[in-house]
């Protein structure tokens, strides 16, 4: 059996938790990067940190982690689309290994809608098929969700492929429910 310890900030507060989920709150600068140690049977002790992926060219030296989510898209095609994306305001988060490495990673935009007001939404949304379920998602998860307070959202939202049961037990995990369907037509 392995051991679980996950410390995250929340308003200035970093919550360490363990397997049994006890919660020891300990201060921080505001800025303090999230980071998560687990020990799974298959992989050696590791520390991730959270942190923003800023700009073009770092976000493209993640293609390797967003072809895991989409196998067929062209490394130029993914270079074309955030070429188009960064201007609308998309953005990028990383969770990175103790070598440097980034395992997981998801785009976030931010936006307002009628029916939820200002929201965070998480896109594509891909962890390391070698690091799943070694906490990764929950802490860019609770990250994004600690950039949505921060920016005063009301909401965050989020689209899942209906093929992949993992992340929408995952979602549901983490408190999501279905709100409406997402409607997709090719031109």
């Amino acid at each position: 059996m392995h051991s679980l310890h996950a410390a995250f900030y929340r308003q200035n507060l970093i919550f360490v938790y363990t397997q049994r989920f006890c919660a020891y709150p300990f201060r921080v600068a505001r800025h303090t990067p999230i980071i998560m140690t687990h020990k799974p049977s298959a992989l050696p002790e590791a520390a991730f940190a959270v942190q923003e992926i800023r700009g073009l060219e770092p976000m493209l030296a993640q293609y390797r982690l967003v072809q895991q989510l989409n196998p067929s898209m062209p490394k130029e095609r993914y270079k074309e689309l955030l070429q188009q994306m960064l201007p609308s305001g998309y953005r990028m988060v990383g969770a990175f290994n103790e070598a440097g490495a980034c395992v997981g990673l998801s785009g976030f935009w931010v936006g307002t809608k009628l029916y939820s007001g200002k929201y965070l939404e998480p896109d594509n949304f891909v962890v390391d098929a070698a690091y799943r379920s070694a906490g990764v998602g929950k802490l860019l998860s609770d990250w994004m969700l600690e950039e949505a307070q921060r920016l005063h959202c009301d909401t965050v939202m989020l689209d899942a492929y209906v093929t992949n049961g993992p992340a929408h037990r995952f979602y549901f995990r983490e408190g999501f429910h279905v709100k409406s369907f997402h409607f997709f037509k090719s031109l």
